[in-house]
């Protein structure tokens, strides 16, 4: 076997391992599978070392990543206090809304271990599904369930305060 026989072997299984990441992502799920193969070609691996600050709070970024493997942790700056929100591992999914849109981000993730994540710029994102707008409509969709689902998480739990949602709530808008 030639390297260039072992290089395609290796790409073509590697390949495969991001487009099976992919499907198991909930918003990518029903995505038609040429949509996802196009979409495994366009994530970029990259990989943190501990300390390693994948984006900040209050920076605006265009790309979404889906942990492989490591862990990751989500912490908030308020008023000079900085709070742990929580960790991520392999299989989760940060940035779907700046996939559709220029958002800020609310919070800062920072490698917690050495942590390996695929990333997908917007631009190539909406490019891939311009020609497929029903997984263009399948993504809206499973991403506002997200949202209303948050929502109503919050607010069974008593952890949203009336005042916070203004006269009316994220799924409300």
């Amino acid at each position: 076997m030639n390297s260039f026989t072992e290089n395609s072997g290796q790409n073509c299984c590697q390949h495969e391992a991001i487009m099976a990441q992919l499907r198991a992502v909930p918003h990518f799920s029903e995505i038609p599978l040429d949509i996802i193969k196009v979409l495994a070609l366009l994530c970029s691996p990259m990989n943190y070392q501990p300390g390693t600050v994948l984006f900040h709070q209050d920076d605006g970024d265009d790309k979404a990543y889906l942990i492989m493997s490591g862990k990751a942790e989500l912490t908030r700056n308020l008023e000079g206090q900085t709070t742990k929100i929580g960790s991520l591992g392999p299989g989760a999914f940060v940035g779907a809304l700046a996939l559709m849109a220029d958002v800020k981000r609310l919070f800062t993730l920072t490698a917690s271990e050495t942590t390996v994540c695929l990333t997908i710029r917007r631009k190539q994102f909406l490019q891939a599904l311009e020609k497929h707008p029903s997984a263009h409509v399948f993504f809206t969709k499973v991403l506002t369930r997200s949202i209303v689902d948050w929502e109503e998480a919050l607010l069974r739990a008593g952890t949203c305060p009336a005042n916070s949602l203004g006269s009316t709530g994220v799924s409300l808008l």
